[in-house]
């Protein structure tokens, strides 16, 4: 059964809803180990080249377990950064909309000297889901998701990082 949009939309701002509140609500913890760090960057690496890996799910259980207990990342999601998310429909959707956030800790994990840099962090949160978009269309060659292909365009054209601006623009 293909889950329906708006079950797609309810699941993931659950799961940002949770993500948020739990991260928030850790403080005085130790900051991430290298081990740590390493671990997560490589589940990351994972989903984006491997999305349809059959450990999946428990690969995004453990990195969002992670991402709602680490006190030294924090991301935050805008929901408008793939326009009408309402419009996305399917696995492959909901797959991708969650690989933001891991996208975007990868990132801040990988450069932990640019968090202050929101831009930056968010266009890493888009190209790691364009990567991951790009791994499951190697698997289903019909796969086509029509705000995803827009966004793999202005990134060909070196126009993503204007785009994602915007978009996060219009969540403050």
């Amino acid at each position: 059964m293909t889950p329906t949009a708006s079950s797609i939309c309810r699941r993931f701002f659950l799961v940002v809803a949770f993500a948020t509140a739990t991260t928030h609500a850790v403080t005085a913890a130790e900051n991430t180990s290298a081990e740590t760090k390493a671990r997560m960057i490589q589940l990351v690496d994972k989903l984006e080249t491997d999305p349809f890996t059959k450990d999946g799910k428990e690969i995004r259980g453990e990195l969002l377990t992670w991402l709602t207990e680490a006190p030294d990342v924090s991301v935050t999601i805008c929901p408008n950064m793939f326009g009408d998310i309402k419009k996305i429909k399917g696995n492959e959707a909901t797959i991708l909309v969650v690989q933001l956030m891991f996208s975007e800790a990868k990132f801040l994990l990988e450069h932990p000297d640019r968090s202050s840099d929101t831009l930056a962090v968010n266009v890493a949160g888009v190209e790691g889901v364009l990567r991951t978009y790009a791994s499951m269309q190697t698997v289903k060659p019909k796969l086509a998701i029509r705000e995803f292909d827009q966004l793999a365009q202005l990134q060909a054209s070196g126009q993503l990082a204007a785009k994602v601006e915007a978009r996060v623009a219009e969540c403050r």
